[in-house]
């Protein structure tokens, strides 16, 4: 991916160099789960065209042609792993009256375990748990409620 660092124009000075460095490193840090997010936003920010413009880099082609080149990285890795997995909470007998049966929330964790819901019913209330496992102690109803992982595309 860094071959794409060929085409920039060399400049002698601290500023080049540096310019570079940063922008080398948001490249390689597409390639980490855990830095992609936060490459992907610098690419998009005011900072990204901070470092590019006083080099005389056009910006867009540059970004269009990392983004091209990671895109066809990841396809060709079948080690990038889907990294927050969606699940329905589902309630088959509803002990409080509240929530009704069905369908009662969506919920997303994420790769560290933390776990997010959002209630099917108005006011639609968001709640984080520090896993799913959590989510059911607090609102399993002692075993009428059970989580149905959706189904992830290979």
């Amino acid at each position: 991916m860094l071959n794409l660092m060929t085409s920039i124009p060399e400049k002698k000075d601290g500023f080049s160099d540096l310019a570079l460095a940063v922008i080398t490193q948001a490249v390689r840090d597409l390639r980490n789960p855990s830095t992609c997010h936060s490459a992907l936003t610098w690419f998009l920010s005011d900072d990204y065209l901070m470092y590019t413009e006083p080099l005389g880099i056009n910006a867009d082609l540059l970004m269009l042609k990392v983004m091209q080149q990671q895109l066809q990285e990841w396809k060709n890795k079948k080690k990038w792993k889907r990294m927050a997995k969606t699940f329905k909470l589902v309630r088959h007998h509803d002990i409080s009256g509240v929530s009704g049966t069905g369908i009662v929330a969506e919920g997303v964790t994420f790769d560290s375990g933390q776990t997010v819901i959002c209630w099917t019913r108005p006011p639609h209330t968001l709640s984080v748990y520090p896993s799913p496992e959590a989510v059911l102690d607090v609102h399993g109803h002692d075993g009428c409620t059970r989580i149905e992982w959706d189904e992830t595309k290979a």
